[in-house]
């Protein structure tokens, strides 16, 4: 069965790996080209889009 994901923050890329598990086959749509969702900085943050502080990043 085929499943959509939307977003590959921290809970799109757990649901990704719960529907692996299930013998699912998602398929993610994440509007960045990077994973990590919001815990992602960047500086250049577009309207509407979010990201953490910069001092969360390590």
């Amino acid at each position: 069965m085929k499943v959509a994901i939307i977003g590959a923050g921290a809970s799109g890329l757990t649901a990704i790996k719960c529907c692996l598990d299930e013998g699912l086959v998602p398929t993610c749509y994440e509007r960045s080209e990077d994973l990590g969702g919001l815990w992602n900085y960047k500086d250049d943050v577009r309207p509407g889009q979010g990201s953490v502080m910069k001092s969360t990043v390590c």
